[in-house]
């Protein structure tokens, strides 16, 4: 079973939108991708997410779980690449200050 963050990312927008369309647009993808996606991630975890209802869509309880538990997995993603981001980002070495002779007489 591999599950992408990217499929999280889908299912995410279509149980927003209710709508694969207005999903889609949101994700600047196709339509057709966006379904490729979310029934690639069905089958990845052996079950359906979301019920196709002549008015859009409704995720089942299983979608629900996904739903919730991708929504955690998702945000602790986003919490590590900031952290990362924050360690790399600091600045390591030493710093020299130097200064004329009277201010170091001063010191």
């Amino acid at each position: 079973m591999r599950v992408s963050f990217r499929q999280l990312g889908h299912a995410m927008a279509l149980a927003k939108h209710r709508n694969f369309r207005l999903a889609a647009e949101e994700l600047h993808i196709s339509q057709p991708a966006l379904t490729r996606s979310v029934r690639a991630l069905e089958e990845a975890l052996g079950a359906r997410l979301f019920d196709r209802l002549s008015t859009g869509v409704e995720p089942t309880p299983a979608g629900e779980i996904v739903l919730a538990r991708g929504r955690r997995v998702l945000q602790e993603s986003d919490d590590l690449r900031r952290a990362l981001a924050d360690l790399l980002g600091m600045v390591h070495g030493s710093l020299v200050i130097s200064t004329g002779p009277f201010p170091g007489d001063a010191l």
